[in-house]
């Protein structure tokens, strides 16, 4: 068990859940079919930290999309599940036409850090601004909310996104916690604790 956890109080105990979790699922096997079973409990477990969150003053509606633009960090667990649904939701066609979009968004962000961001439609987001991949989508997309509709307009343009001071805070101090306690797992079993982005993660899991 890591020491000096920087969190208190319930931040901790998600910080701690998410650790025993992810160290005890990949114990038992790296393989992925293991980190999609992590992927849908940790989700399971921020969608539980949120139910208790107090986003009262979250902006967000349905049909709102501006945060489906910018570029998205993922876990490797989100990577999995996300895949995953990819695979069995879409065949053919379609799935070759969501591949061929996430290629040419790799072209625009491979390189990136996480404090850049380049704005492209996410290819699971559907003609009605709703997303086609709801219950499979990534931790970061389940922890922002904002609390200004118009300022997220405004910013989604721009070569950052929304500013954290938009965002509602308990909602991103929940999720931020779960995925710490997942990170510090994976960098003590020796699998680094790197986030990557939405694209570049989809085709590293794509057989050859």
């Amino acid at each position: 068990m890591i020491e000096n956890i920087k969190y208190s109080g319930e931040l901790k105990e998600l910080f701690i859940e998410a650790y025993k979790l992810t160290s005890d699922l990949l114990s038992e096997k790296m393989d992925e079919k293991n980190y999609i079973r992590l992927g849908k409990q940790i989700h399971e477990m921020v969608d539980r930290a949120l139910a208790g969150a107090d986003t009262s003053g979250a902006a967000c509606q349905a049909g709102c999309s501006y945060c489906c633009n910018p570029t998205i960090f993922l876990t490797q667990a989100d990577v999995y599940v996300l895949n995953d649904f990819l695979h069995k939701n879409h065949g053919g066609e379609s799935r070759d036409n969501i591949i061929s979009h996430f290629k040419n968004r790799h072209e625009l962000t491979k390189g990136l850090g996480q404090n850049k961001e380049v704005f492209y439609r996410c290819p699971f987001l559907g003609k009605d601004k709703s997303c086609g991949a709801y219950n499979a989508r990534p931790i970061i997309c389940r922890i922002h909310y904002s609390m200004d509709v118009m300022a997220c307009k405004r910013y989604s343009g721009r070569t950052y996104g929304t500013p954290l001071n938009m965002l509602v805070g308990d909602a991103l101090d929940k999720g931020w916690a779960i995925i710490n306690g997942y990170r510090a797992a994976t960098k003590e079993m020796g699998l680094g604790v790197e986030m990557v982005t939405m694209e570049a993660g989809i085709l590293g899991t794509q057989k050859k």
